[in-house]
């Protein structure tokens, strides 16, 4: 459920088109939505652009003339059908990144353009299944430069605006450091040279530059902290879900491991759910290797990176439909002998907290669980959560009083008869995101069954700056080390 924030540069940003929308439209009121009372135009479509950056929807659909407005570079959208907006200009034109939502689940980002001279838009690289996550003009404004995750990476690619797609570098790699998330960031030099963030599972993110086929990195901000540390080693797998689609996972073996003795063995689930894992650094990840724990880390099907088929695969059946590519994956650990079957954990955060919660209703093969920043009742979420106009309708498809039976099944409090996993709840007290009030429900429904349970908040931490400063991060891990080595079996 991870949805980024609005930076100061940003909200200018929607401030400047709320501006354009009313000066190209000419009108300074309208209504926002059927039965409304008329609102300032320019004070809604601000709040719809930061709503749109904030939450992946926003409501701008009274708002006509979108050939106007898109000559303006705005794009105005109906909210059934799309959800952000990100704008560029070259000498060959406008471009703009949208994506939206179908029924609950994210279109891709694609990039669409208008020929200076008019016409209506189009979709650039239509053949292109991947969702774009940023894109600038190159320097000769001829072509665009955009990113997409793929596969677990970040891929950096040239997109003529005749559709042709030219990548550039498959390591672009993210700038966090608690989880191994794909991301990344770029720009683009007056000379076409391209400076990318670029990471390894053993080394968090330095600066690359590419230019004519050439790469170097320029920074090697880590090596004299890491020179002295032994870190784990990461392996791939292949993993089949029990319907034969491919479960991309990966392990994370702590450094000096022996073949032929099983290790216990966390399984570490990534939030979003539209979010995807790679090969890059976790911190997190070399602590557990450090006490002793193999990590297991997958991209169920929702992740991101594999085409719009496989995200769509948990289209209204979240959180279940990744339950089995979850387990289909450690049960390979298992079956190659790195994972003693008798010493398995679980975690996740957000999305991966929802999961974790989940899987302890599903099955007591885990000695114990810490669910980070879960949902455990839908009905309180989507009334209580930061997006009340979006998390019921888009993801449940209803809200709670049209299909309170599909919230209630798709609710990990439904299986919490069944729980008998020892299991810590982590929230950071500011999250609005997947509300303390869903950590607090878990933790006090556990208390009731008669489970071990403990509860963390972490003080000041919204949902995703849980691990933003070093102690936060720290603290986090080393509470859910303490929990699994306590019911670890020695």
């Amino acid at each position: 459920m991870a949805v980024h924030g609005l930076a100061s540069g940003r909200a200018q940003r929607c401030a400047d088109i709320a501006a354009a929308v009313v000066r190209r439209v000419g009108v300074e009121t309208f209504a926002p939505l059927a039965g409304n009372r008329h609102a300032d135009a320019k004070a809604f479509v601000h709040h719809g652009c930061e709503v749109a950056h904030h939450q992946h929807a926003f409501a701008m659909a009274a708002l006509a003339h979108e050939a106007d407005q898109a000559a303006a570079g705005v794009l105005v959208v109906d909210p059934l059908e799309a959800g952000g907006v990100e704008v560029a200009r070259g000498l060959h034109g406008a471009v703009r990144v949208a994506h939206g939502l179908r029924s609950g689940q994210p279109r891709e980002r694609g990039i669409l353009g208008r020929d200076s001279g008019g016409g209506g838009a189009r979709k650039i690289a239509p053949g292109l299944d991947r969702s774009i996550n940023d894109f600038a003009w190159n320097a000769d404004g001829r072509s665009i430069v955009a990113s997409y995750e793929e596969g677990g990476k970040t891929t950096v690619a040239r997109i003529g605006l005749d559709g042709r797609v030219s990548p550039i570098t498959h390591e672009m790699g993210g700038s966090g450091f608690d989880r191994p998330y794909a991301g990344g960031s770029f720009s683009v030099a007056r000379t076409g040279a391209i400076a990318f963030t670029s990471d390894s599972p053993g080394r968090p993110a330095d600066v690359a530059v590419t230019q004519s086929g050439q790469t170097r990195l320029l920074t090697r901000l880590n090596d004299l902290a890491l020179s002295r540390k032994a870190l784990g080693g990461l392996t791939p797998l292949e993993v089949r879900a029990p319907d034969g689609g491919k479960v991309p996972a990966w392990i994370l073996l702590p450094a000096g491991y022996q073949q032929d003795k099983p290790l216990p063995m966390i399984l570490e689930i990534h939030g979003g759910p539209y979010a995807s894992y790679g090969p890059h650094f976790s911190a997190d990840y070399q602590l557990y290797n450090s006490a002793g724990y193999a990590v297991l880390y997958t991209n169920p099907r929702g992740s991101t990176g594999y085409g719009q088929k496989f995200a769509d695969g948990i289209e209204k059946t979240y959180p279940d439909s990744d339950y089995d590519d979850l387990m289909a994956a450690v049960d390979a650990v298992v079956a190659s002998g790195m994972a003693d079957p008798n010493n398995l954990f679980v975690t996740g955060g957000s999305g991966g907290g929802i999961l974790t919660a989940w899987i302890i209703g599903k099955t007591n093969r885990f000695k114990a669980a810490a669910a980070q920043k879960p949902v455990i009742n839908w009905t309180s979420m989507a009334l209580t959560a930061d997006g009340p106009n979006f998390f019921g309708p888009y993801w449940l498809g209803a809200l709670p009083w049209e299909n309170y039976q599909s919230y209630w099944a798709r609710s990990p409090l439904s299986q919490m008869a069944k729980v008998k996993t020892p299991t810590l709840v982590v929230v950071g007290s500011e999250d609005y995101r997947t509300p303390v009030s869903e950590a607090e429900q878990l933790y006090t429904a556990l208390k009731l069954v008669h489970v071990p349970t403990m509860l963390v908040k972490v003080p000041d931490a919204s949902h995703g700056g849980i691990a933003a400063r070093p102690s936060q991060a720290a603290a986090k891990a080393s509470a859910i080390i303490a929990w699994f080595d306590k019911y670890r079996k020695r």
